[in-house]
C-alpha cells in the first residue's frame, strides 16, 4: 500500500491548504490536494474551507479580525483541523503541517506572551 504524503500550509492564490509531499502523492491527487477526493467526512472538508476563507480574509489581504478571532486563535483552529484530519484518514496516509508553528510563532510576537509553554518552534 502506497503512503500518501501531505503538507498542509495555505498560499495566497490556490485556495487550498493541502500539498502533495511526494510524487507519489501527487500522481494520485495533483499538487494541490482537493480535499473532496480524500476519504474524509464532507463536515472536515467544510471546516478546511472556513480556515482558508479566514486565512485569505485576515492574513493575506490583512482586514482586521472579528471579535473573538485572532491569529492565534486561527492558529489553534489549524492546529486542530489538522489533528482532525489525521484521525479522519485511515493508513498509509501522513500529514506534515508547515504553518502552524510559523502562526503560533507570529502570533505569541504580536501578542509578546508565549501561546504553548514548552513549544519551541521550528527553524525554517
Amino acid at each position: 500500500m502506497a503512503t500518501y504524503k501531505l503538507r498542509f500550509f495555505f498560499d495566497n492564490i490556490a485556495g487550498v491548504c493541502l500539498w502533495a509531499g511526494d510524487t507519489a502523492t501527487m500522481e494520485r491527487f495533483d499538487y494541490p490536494v482537493d480535499l473532496d477526493m480524500l476519504p474524509i467526512p464532507s463536515d472536515l472538508s467544510e471546516a478546511a474551507d472556513s480556515l482558508i476563507a479566514r486565512w485569505e480574509r485576515h492574513v493575506y489581504e490583512e482586514r482586521p479580525w472579528p471579535p473573538g478571532d485572532s491569529l492565534a486563535v486561527f492558529a489553534k483552529d489549524c492546529r486542530a483541523f489538522v489533528g482532525r484530519l489525521e484521525s479522519a484518514l485511515p493508513d498509509g496516509y501522513e500529514i506534515a503541517d508547515e504553518l502552524t508553528a510559523r502562526l503560533m510563532s507570529a502570533a505569541e510576537a504580536a501578542a509578546g506572551v508565549p501561546l504553548a509553554r514548552g513549544w519551541t518552534p521550528p527553524s525554517m
